[in-house]
């Protein structure tokens, strides 16, 4: 008599075992069971299918794969979109623009340039500090204070470093 032994391995699925044998049934008819000399050796191959019940493995791989196009696709992203906010123009106001650009002028943040004011004590916006200074043919720079809208034409300008106001200052290179 056959003994099986039950292990604590997973619910297979009657279905999905076969079992492969040697023996012809033809042989056994021939041969007597009482004969003590003469025994049965049997080989039995068991095969388990394992495609039956693996809904568990597909689910974690179509879940592995969407996963892995969600990293490709977050990559192509991080190099496109810094590459298209270089080459896109945006949008600034008119101020913000001439705020950062004069001319040839080479633009110095929190420095007051010292020398002859060629306009003093007069509140402008920055553009029209420095459309003062480009018309101006011995304007070498000028200073902007920020808090007062005070512009300040240079002749010959000496830097000096301030922390205690803000100034935009632009220079001639």
């Amino acid at each position: 008599m056959t003994k099986v032994e039950e292990h604590s391995l997973p619910y297979i699925c009657p279905s999905a075992v076969t079992f492969h044998s040697q023996i012809d049934d033809n042989d056994l008819k021939s041969k007597s069971f009482w004969n003590p000399d003469w025994t049965i050796q049997q080989e039995i191959s068991i095969t388990i299918d394992k495609t039956v019940d693996n809904t568990g493995k597909i689910f974690s791989i179509k879940l592995q794969i969407l996963i892995g196009f969600l990293i490709i696709i977050l990559f192509i992203f991080s190099i496109i979109l810094p590459l298209m906010i270089l080459t896109i123009d945006p949008y600034w106001p008119s101020s913000i623009k001439k705020l950062y650009s004069c001319e040839n002028l080479i633009i110095i943040e929190n420095v007051y340039l010292i020398g002859i004011d060629l306009i003093s004590n007069k509140s402008m916006t920055w553009s029209k500090c420095c459309l003062s200074c480009v018309n101006i043919l011995v304007c070498r720079g000028f200073t902007y204070d920020i808090d007062s809208s005070i512009c300040y034409l240079k002749t010959n300008p000496i830097y000096k470093r301030t922390f205690h106001k803000k100034y935009q200052s632009a220079i001639y290179p």
